[in-house]
């Protein structure tokens, strides 16, 4: 297997290869030829090859080849891709089920039209245009994020609302309940008297 610093060390060398499709002869890095089996020189050429030999129809193409199985937690027949089910070790959830295992309350339900602009605008202008976790002020060109504490899109209350820098709300994405406690002691801690909601 090549080195990942491949690139660095052999900037310059190339290798011609010939296109799948057409047969047209392209130039390659030679750090590059470690990666597919076929080359083309555009994705029409590869459009072409597939629909010419069929590499990825049926079978061959997982994401399509769906089976039915029992949900894991109800037992309700649900179609998947073998692919999705092997993956995940034949544990697949159906929509209702699923909410229920990842612990988040409105994980699949669209925000509602009380979490507008404004009311995401008064929440950074609360927290002062600062990661509440990290302490990181934003700049001017670097809006926040504002995150839901206890993960339920459809409570805009100001308490459960709070702002987060990008790489701080990715963080909360792992460990639910452990952030839940975390930013709600947060919350307590800065405004012991709960906030009014505000007009809608």
């Amino acid at each position: 297997m090549l080195p990942s610093h491949w690139s660095r060390l052999q900037p310059k060398q190339r290798t011609v290869v010939s296109c799948a499709a057409c047969g047209a002869e392209l130039s390659y890095q030679a750090y590059r030829l470690k990666d597919p089996k076929q080359f083309f020189c555009n994705l029409t050429c590869m459009g072409n090859y597939v629909k010419r030999t069929g590499s990825r129809k049926g079978e061959k193409n997982g994401h399509y080849n769906t089976i039915t199985v029992p949900c894991a937690g109800c037992g309700t027949p649900i179609s998947k891709a073998k692919s999705l089910i092997f993956r995940r070790h034949n544990h697949v959830y159906c929509p209702d089920c699923l909410p229920k295992v990842t612990g988040r309350k409105g994980f699949y339900v669209g925000y509602p039209k009380a979490f507008s602009p404004t009311l995401r605008r008064e929440i950074r202008k609360r927290d002062a245009h600062t990661c509440q976790v990290c302490g990181v002020v934003s700049p001017p060109t670097r809006t926040l994020h504002v995150h839901h504490i206890d993960y339920d899109k459809q409570n805009c209350n100001p308490m459960n609302l709070v702002s987060l820098c990008p790489n701080c709300h990715s963080k909360t994405q792992f460990g639910l309940p452990s952030w839940t406690f975390r930013l709600q002691a947060l919350m307590s801690g800065r405004f012991p008297q709960p906030l009014a909601q505000p007009a809608r």
